[in-house]
C-alpha cells in the first residue's frame, strides 16, 4: 500500500527526515486558523487508497488537537 506523510507546523524537520529515510512523499495541505480560534484543514494531495501518517507533537495540546483530528 502506498503511504503519504503529513505534518503539522513545527514538525517539519522530523517529517522530512522520516520521509527521506522511508522514501515516503510529503503530502500538501492547507491549514488556517481564523481570528476566532477555529481551524480549517484541507488535504491538497490525493490520499485515496493510501496509508496516511501524521507527524505532530502534542506539547500544549489545546491548540493542536482539533487540527490533527480534522
Amino acid at each position: 500500500m502506498d503511504r503519504i506523510i503529513y505534518f503539522m507546523p513545527g514538525n517539519e524537520a522530523i517529517a522530512y527526515a522520516i520521509s527521506h529515510k522511508l522514501v515516503i512523499p510529503i503530502g500538501e495541505m492547507t491549514l488556517h486558523t481564523f481570528p476566532d480560534g477555529e481551524t480549517y484543514v484541507r488535504s491538497l494531495s490525493d490520499v485515496r487508497e493510501k496509508e496516511v501518517i501524521f507527524i505532530d507533537s502534542l506539547h500544549q495540546p489545546d491548540t493542536k488537537f482539533l487540527p490533527l483530528y480534522f
